[in-house]
C-alpha cells in the first residue's frame, strides 16, 4: 500500500461506498420490510 495515493483512493472509495452503501440500505430496508414479519 503506497501512502502518497492512498488517501486520494480513499476518498474516491469512501464517496462510492457511501452513495452505495445507501442504495443498497434503502434496497435492502424495502425487501426487509415485505418480507419480514411484523413483531
Amino acid at each position: 500500500m503506497k501512502k502518497e495515493a492512498s488517501s486520494h483512493e480513499t476518498e474516491l472509495i469512501e464517496e462510492t461506498g457511501r452513495e452505495k452503501g445507501e442504495d443498497r440500505r434503502r434496497k435492502s430496508g424495502n425487501k426487509a420490510r415485505r418480507i419480514a414479519p411484523i413483531g
